[in-house]
């Protein structure tokens, strides 16, 4: 659509429409963050997978804005699915949602090329915060982890020490 024949923006209809691919193996989380979603006219659900090899053709089917995902699935798992859609698509937006341990997984998943992560213990706006943030070209973790990682880099090193704390981890 041209720019000029794109419906001019007014609360109800927002000028920019995101497209978002739900990755998660659990159909009642896909089905709770849909429902959440929709609510929200400038996010579009164009897809959901269950497992890497289906985000991946979703993601190649569908060019979405912005990929949430788990962590955990069938097969290869999150963290490389995470790796192959980025090495597939660079400029895709990867938001992780999981169970696991921000403290544990986030860099990991932030190193990986994910572009935030929410814990699906956090309050329901932190996923809408996060996918905000993201799409707006932003880095998204909780406030404890940005803390934590500021802590860590703010931590003096031992003289001649080269790796950081979390590179030591």
């Amino acid at each position: 659509i041209a720019d000029s024949d794109r419906p001019k923006s007014s609360p109800d209809r927002p000028s920019m429409i995101s497209r978002l691919v739900l990755v998660d193996d659990h159909p009642v989380v896909i089905n709770g963050y849909r429902m959440m979603l929709q609510a929200h006219p400038e996010y579009e659900i164009c897809g959901t997978a269950t497992t890497e090899g289906e985000a991946l053709d979703v993601v190649e089917r569908e060019a979405p804005d912005l990929l949430i995902t788990d962590l955990n699935m069938q097969g290869r798992g999150g963290m490389e699915l995470i790796k192959d859609v980025i090495a597939r698509h660079p400029r895709l937006k990867v938001l992780v949602s999981s169970m696991h341990d921000e403290m544990l997984y986030a860099a990991r998943a932030l190193h990986a090329g994910a572009k935030g992560y929410v814990g699906k213990d956090s309050a329901g706006n932190a996923l809408l915060d996060a996918i905000r943030r993201i799409l707006d070209g932003g880095v998204y973790v909780s406030e404890k982890l940005a803390a934590h990682l500021a802590d860590s880099f703010a931590a003096a090193r031992p003289r001649g020490s080269k790796a950081s704390p979390l590179e030591k981890l």
